[in-house]
């Protein structure tokens, strides 16, 4: 695990160098967004593929995930963060710092309740 990874997983969000300030809330929700998308879209290009498709240029499970409904992507990315022990925790962070939902998507502009 990386630090980035590490920080956001452990809850801590004040910058390196122990006093230092911590960072404001618009960027811990910038960070926490982030590294919960990875999380989601790691899991999506760990699926398995179709035989050889490393060798094209736009493979065909890009094709395939682009033709999902977005209503049938959004489900699926929300049952990740539930199910996912990583994500969860991010989406604990989100719900700490006052966030409404702690399975949203990060879809939004930034301080949105999403």
């Amino acid at each position: 695990m990386n630090l980035v990874a590490a920080d956001l997983a452990t809850g801590a969000i004040a910058a390196a160098g122990g006093g230092a300030p911590a960072e404001p809330g618009w960027l811990a929700e910038v960070r926490l967004r982030a590294a919960r998308r990875v999380l989601w879209l790691r899991h999506l290009w760990a699926q398995p593929g179709y035989q050889d498709e490393h060798l094209l240029a736009i493979s065909h499970s890009e094709v395939d995930r682009a033709l999902v409904p977005p209503a049938e992507t959004a489900a699926a990315e929300r049952a990740f963060y539930r199910s996912d022990e990583r994500a969860s925790v991010i989406s604990a962070q989100r719900v700490r710092q006052g966030k409404k939902s702690p399975h949203s998507s990060p879809s939004g502009p930034p301080g949105s309740a999403r």
